[in-house]
């Protein structure tokens, strides 16, 4: 299968230290990357204020942990939750990372003139900045480091199966809602909160969507039809496809519940060559093969592998609409 777009920096395996080749650009069908075994949490220490660790002043007034490490040692110490959250997060690194980013030749500038001590004040001033009110979208387009998401504020999916390093999906998984944390990974601090997911989009084929049972494996083919609204999450991978960015949400709605009726009844291929914004597939027709353990956007997965053979539906993922029809 044809690698697609890497999701951010954030989003990388902790297994792996072979650095993965370059993904293609615009996909939809996620591909994530590789990194360095990641730490393991903390022991527990005082417990942050129920709901919303942003009442604390100092990433110290959440959970000071000796040595100067930041990590939200009580949050990390509950039990993972088994539900897929949303979580929005600011990545600051320092110069101490610099060996890890060197590998995919991108850390931020700022980061690789801070040391420990600049990073762990920097964090520090961020918790107590969002502590005061300030928005974290904007937060996010000052101070993240994390070039997949500081520019559109956009929230990540995470739940057990998702290609994250552990640290920032151990406290993910532990977040309340509008709950704020801090966890360090092989990439830096994360400063994170989890958000309320969004309410379905009235285009996605929410009867396949609800089905319990999923495929072990499955084979699909998909045409992405992406609008303007999206444009920041294709800024850096190679600009938004001219179509897409021309186009309301409102008219790439009508368009994939077209597509989905002419797929259903005729050639699925054709439709992908004529109008998919996913140069992965676009051009071939090929089909992804995919697997509840498959390094792609979560909703892409949940809808593929919930698809009868034969059967299309559509979904919406960060990059846009989905119309799918499973093959195999």
């Amino acid at each position: 299968m044809k690698r697609a777009i890497t999701l951010s920096l954030m989003v990388l395996l902790s297994a792996c230290s072979k650095k993965a080749p370059a993904d293609a650009e615009g996909s939809g069908a996620l591909k994530a990357g590789s990194a360095e075994a990641a730490a393991p949490a903390a022991a527990p220490a005082s417990k942050p204020a129920e709901g919303s660790g942003a009442n604390a002043k100092t990433v110290a007034d959440i959970n000071a942990m000796p040595g100067g490490k930041l990590d939200s040692k009580e949050i990390l110490a509950r039990p993972a939750g088994t539900e897929s959250v949303l979580v929005q997060h600011i990545l600051i690194s320092g110069k101490a990372q610099g060996a890890i980013y060197a590998q995919h030749n991108n850390q931020n500038p700022r980061a690789a003139a801070r040391d420990e001590a600049a990073v762990e004040t920097l964090v520090n001033a961020t918790v107590a900045r969002i502590a005061k009110g300030e928005d974290f979208k904007a937060l996010m387009t000052e101070l993240s480091e994390d070039p997949g998401s500081n520019k559109s504020g956009m929230p990540y999916p995470v739940d057990a199966q998702a290609p994250m390093v552990p640290p920032f999906k151990d406290l993910a998984m532990r977040l309340k809602l509008d709950e704020i944390g801090v966890v360090a990974s092989p990439f830096g601090y994360h400063i994170m909160k989890r958000v309320t997911p969004p309410p379905p989009d009235a285009a996605e084929s929410a009867d396949i969507l609800a089905r319990t049972e999923a495929a072990p494996a499955a084979k699909v083919q998909h045409v992405l039809i992406s609008f303007k609204e999206k444009a920041e999450i294709y800024a850096g991978r190679g600009g938004q496809d001219p179509r897409a960015a021309a186009r309301s949400q409102a008219d790439a709605r009508k368009l994939v519940a077209d597509l989905a009726q002419k797929g259903a009844k005729g050639d699925f291929v054709k439709l992908m060559k004529d109008f998919s914004e996913d140069p992965g597939s676009s051009k071939t027709g090929e089909a992804y093969e995919i697997s509840p353990q498959a390094q792609m956007v979560p909703g892409f997965l949940k809808l593929g592998l919930r698809l009868k053979v034969g059967e299309v539906g559509i979904v919406l993922t960060e990059f846009g609409y989905h119309v799918m029809k499973r093959t195999e």
